[in-house]
């Protein structure tokens, strides 16, 4: 069985992969491997797992919007922060796995808001040198509610108690995620 803390690897992988920095020419060639689509403000990314088994391998696709900030010099990309969503092997439910930038204040609850509505609470599970980690399992009614929605709010404080808001564009989630379905 797919465990949550393969999902979580798995994206950390993926985000080991996408986050570091690259010339301004390399940035796009670098953002999305062959298996990757772009729909949208939401891109898909694909990797096959192998199986308890070994010998066989389990399809896993999510899709994820990043934020990156780049470089005064315009050469260098870095991520602020991403929000990926897929179907692990074996769960019914969706899951979310959330990438947010250094400097958060780990103990505080985060939130995240679709329309600056519909509530959701999270807690940062883990931080590395490319940010802090958090996952939350999406109930059909909050994935539905998400697709339907305009924006999406994470909400937190920054590790200097000053409020922390990233706004992400919902445009093209529900579209993203029918190729995933």
């Amino acid at each position: 069985m797919f465990s949550i803390r393969k999902f979580t690897l798995l994206s950390l992988l993926f985000a080991a992969f996408y986050a570091h920095p690259a010339t301004a020419a390399d940035a796009k060639a670098a953002a999305a491997p062959s298996t990757a689509q772009k729909t949208e403000l939401w891109s898909k990314r694909c990797q096959d797992i192998k199986n308890k088994d070994e010998k066989t391998s389990t399809k896993y696709c999510e899709v994820f919007q990043r934020l990156s900030s780049q470089s005064k010099d315009g050469k260098t990309f870095q991520r602020v922060a991403e929000f990926a969503v897929g179907y692990p092997p074996g769960k019914k439910e969706a899951s979310a796995v959330i990438v947010l930038p250094l400097g958060i204040l780990v103990q505080e609850t985060m939130s995240i808001f679709v329309d600056d509505k519909n509530e959701n609470h999270f807690h940062v599970q883990y931080c590395l040198p490319d940010g802090c980690y958090a996952t939350l399992n999406l109930s059909d009614k909050l994935l539905e509610t998400i697709g339907k929605g305009k924006a999406l709010k994470i909400a937190g404080k920054a590790m200097t108690g000053q409020p922390l808001h990233i706004i992400m564009d919902l445009t093209g989630f529900d579209k993203a995620m029918a190729a995933i379905r």
